[in-house]
């Protein structure tokens, strides 16, 4: 069986509606990925201690119903069989039988000091409880039109992680910010590509574009590609 972990909503993980925001719900998700790294087998710091460093490339995340303060959210997740050189990650969200978010994150392995790309089998992963994976639908068509300048944000002491690099969590919150009237509206799905890391005391540069019901940004870190992301909201 996947690995479950339930957590009461508190008025901490939400916004001024009440409703939890995608940010926190990918906390709940990471945080209870952690929890089954040190139940059934290595865990982050001891990736770190072989000189490793596990790396979120790709995200993607549907949202099906608000979650409330006051509810007890049900998050099981589960690890995919590796292919090679990343390792992909199934996440599902339930208030009793409601699922109301479902998510696919892909990973890779990198050497701490020569940030090289690592096979994910230098690690022994074998322990966990896997699942198969499966495809979530974000209907979020790609974009190639213009961008404009949405602005700045510094990497402070409160958005890096225990890399010294902004969390990846972090960059949901930082485009949430730049959405004009985001407490009017309801997220649906938002899919993430990192590409290259910010490391504290260094500037992002955010660009934005809108195209229907769907807000579009990229980002620069030291003039290299930093994120992409698109963020997709209910008619």
């Amino acid at each position: 069986m996947a690995y479950t972990k339930e957590f009461e909503i508190h008025i901490h993980n939400t916004d001024q509606n009440r409703i939890m925001p995608p940010a926190e719900i990918l906390r709940m998700m990471h945080v209870t990925t952690d929890y089954q790294m040190h139940a059934e087998g290595c865990t982050i710091q001891e990736v770190q201690e072989q000189g490793m460093a596990m790396v979120l490339s790709k995200l993607s995340l549907c949202f099906y119903e608000p979650v409330h303060v006051g509810q007890m959210l049900c998050v099981t997740t589960w690890p995919c069989k590796s292919r090679g050189f990343q390792m992909d990650r199934c996440y599902r969200a339930k208030v009793g039988d409601t699922v109301v978010a479902e998510g696919v994150s892909t990973w890779a392995l990198i050497d701490i000091n020569t940030h090289r790309l690592l096979r994910s089998d230098k690690v022994d992963f074998s322990h966990y409880t896997f699942g198969d994976k499966f495809d979530i639908d974000t209907k979020i068509a790609p974009y190639e039109g213009e961008y404009e300048a949405a602005g700045t944000h510094r990497v402070a002491y409160s958005d890096v992680d225990t890399y010294g690099h902004m969390n990846n969590t972090h960059y949901i919150d930082m485009i949430c910010d730049l959405i004009p009237e985001m407490e009017k509206k309801r997220p649906a799905a938002l899919q993430i590509h990192f590409r290259n890391e910010a490391p504290m005391g260094s500037e992002i540069e955010v660009f934005r574009a809108q195209c229907g019901d769907t807000f579009y940004f990229k980002s620069t870190v030291a003039q290299k590609a930093n994120i992409e992301a698109a963020i997709r909201f209910e008619k």
